[in-house]
């Protein structure tokens, strides 16, 4: 919090320095304009080395005011730095005996002066990540007027403090302040929507996970990875939610394919969905993102649809069904695999050679290896190599 009002300060201070170098630049042009263009012509020695003079000791004082000014900012980033470790160093003993028992959390309010409020919920944020739920809960209680002050002011902040005080509430008090955490997921910065929809899926809540989920178009342009790894934070009670969605073709399939791959992080048994999507999906990011499901939580009789998939128009599609396949098919399935060893595209082709040593065929390979086969050095590397 430090650096970013020393920022601004900087910031502002930077003006009158604009300003002067505008006003000495514009006095030297003035007097540069003032000399004859025959100068140059005529070749005056003694005026153009003035000239040379006059830019070197402009220079000069330039960087000697960039050196003071820079002195300046660091010595004002110190007293700051200085000042903020005074007040931890004051309020760190006192949460202690709050956090023992020896006293109120209320005492501790005592200590916080009206300007001091903002850093000092920073403060207990930092204390409050490892601390045991009950531990977390008294810090509720001593940030909660503090909390309450913050979340009337937040909209006033630049996004970087918006963001860091949405994280601040939902942390410390995501009950008491889920209105103005859902409301942070319609702000125009992307910043403020990510954290306030990592506090909102963090808790599980089916209410919360909703609420983000009927946002979803702000998330588009998020990556489908990311978007994933935080619909997998909601936990196993958010499951027969996501399940729904996926299931659903009216959803968007960018965000269907976010939803399986969220599944897939939990481990969730829904292959079953996963197969009907392979019947009916044709968005290539969805039916990868089923294949990868499929992979994981299918089982044996799943491999009739991956046996289709893999004569797919689509090099990405048939490389994951390949891939597929080697874990729900069977030793029976490494002639076709074999086929697919030749496959025009080398990315099927390696998953191909994988899949066929999954199976058990490294004798297929090792018949490749002794062959003139163009792809011979790729069997030799896969027959080197352990499975994951």
């Amino acid at each position: 919090m430090g650096m970013r009002a020393s920022n601004g300060f900087a910031t502002l201070s930077a003006i009158p320095m604009i300003l002067i170098s505008n006003s000495v630049f514009a006095n030297f042009a003035g007097k540069m304009s003032s000399i004859s263009p025959s100068l140059f012509r005529t070749g005056a020695p003694d005026q153009l080395l003035l000239v040379v003079v006059f830019c070197t000791l402009l220079l000069l004082v330039l960087t000697l005011f960039l050196a003071i000014y820079t002195i300046h900012l660091r010595l004002v980033s110190m007293r700051r730095a200085q000042r903020w470790k005074r007040l931890e160093q004051t309020w760190e003993p006192a949460l202690k005996k709050v956090l023992a028992g020896e006293r109120s959390p209320f005492d501790a309010w005592k200590r916080v002066r009206h300007r001091d409020r903002v850093y000092f919920v920073d403060f207990l944020l930092r204390y409050a990540d490892g601390l045991p739920g009950e531990d977390q809960q008294i810090l509720v209680k001593i940030a909660g007027g503090f909390l309450t002050y913050a979340a009337g002011h937040m909209k006033k902040l630049d996004p970087e403090r918006y963001a860091r005080s949405i994280h601040t509430l939902g942390l410390l008090g995501l009950e008491t302040f889920s209105a103005e955490i859902i409301a942070a997921l319609d702000d125009p910065s992307p910043l403020v929507n990510i954290v306030a929809a990592r506090a909102l899926l963090r808790s599980g809540r089916l209410d919360y996970v909703e609420a983000v989920l009927r946002r979803v178009e702000r998330f588009k342009a998020w990556s489908s990875g990311f978007l994933a790894s935080m619909l997998a934070a909601a936990g196993p009670e958010a499951v027969p939610l996501l399940r729904q969605i996926f299931s659903d073709d009216a959803r968007p399939a960018w965000l269907r394919a976010a939803v399986a791959d969220g599944l897939l992080e939990q481990d969730d048994a829904a292959a079953d969905i996963a197969a009907r999507v392979l019947q009916t999906g044709r968005d290539r990011e969805l039916v990868t993102a089923a294949l990868r499901l499929l992979k994981r939580t299918g089982r044996p009789e799943h491999s009739a649809i991956l046996r289709e998939l893999c004569n797919s128009p689509d090099f990405v599609i048939r490389a994951h069904a390949v891939s597929a396949l080697a874990s729900l098919g069977n030793p029976r399935d490494i002639q076709q695999l074999r086929r697919f060893f030749e496959d025009p595209s080398s990315w099927v082709a390696i998953h191909a050679a994988w899949a066929i040593k999954e199976q058990g065929g490294e004798q297929v390979l090792r018949e490749l290896v002794a062959s003139h086969h163009p792809r011979a050095k790729l069997a030799l590397q896969v027959l080197s190599e352990r499975l994951i």
